[in-house]
């Protein structure tokens, strides 16, 4: 999807292309219309290998500010992190668990979901026990993730509770026999 910034350097670039490039017809142009049999693609066809390489630039350039949009929006989460913000911890937490916009680190991100988790944040909840079930950045712990699964699931994560049936199910218990120890 293109940003505002993003959809008028594509126009800028686009026209500049069609009306400075001088007209020569190449093999990927000629094949874009053969293809697709579009208008659009005609007219690129018509315009030769230089609106390609354009629009090109125009996605390096989009990729750009994306990647500075994240990395404004990583700080942002680190600031109302500070502030105690459980939405901001768990966003924070997603971004080192998958390594976008910041160095990828398990540890991190379980500490993380922990925090948000214990705030309240449901999805962090879920998260958090998938971490202490599969030992994502936390040695594994099967009671701590039945007990994180049950919070998340008692407030009505669907997934949290289908994950509790199958943790219980793994070993053969219930989830009475669990709250009875």
């Amino acid at each position: 999807m293109l940003t505002k910034y993003g959809y008028a350097a594509w126009v800028v670039t686009l026209s500049f292309s069609f009306v400075y490039v001088p007209r020569v017809p190449d093999f990927f142009g000629e094949l874009f219309y053969d293809i697709i049999g579009d208008p659009f693609w005609a007219a690129f066809a018509s315009a030769g290998f230089y609106p390609c390489f354009i629009l090109f630039i125009v996605w390096l350039t989009e990729l750009v500010v994306i990647i500075a949009a994240r990395a404004i929006r990583v700080n942002d989460w680190k600031q109302r992190v500070a502030n105690g913000d459980a939405d901001a911890m768990f966003y924070l937490a997603v971004a080192h668990q998958d390594g976008r916009g910041v160095e990828k680190d398990e540890h991190e991100a379980a500490r993380l979901y922990a925090r948000a988790a214990n705030e309240g944040h449901v999805d962090a909840m879920y998260e958090y026990a998938v971490c202490l079930r599969d030992g994502r950045g936390v040695p594994p712990n099967l009671d701590l993730a039945r007990v994180m699964f049950g919070r998340a699931a008692h407030k009505g994560d669907d997934a949290a509770q289908r994950r509790l049936y199958e943790l219980n199910e793994s070993d053969g218990t219930t989830v009475a026999e669990h709250h009875a120890t």
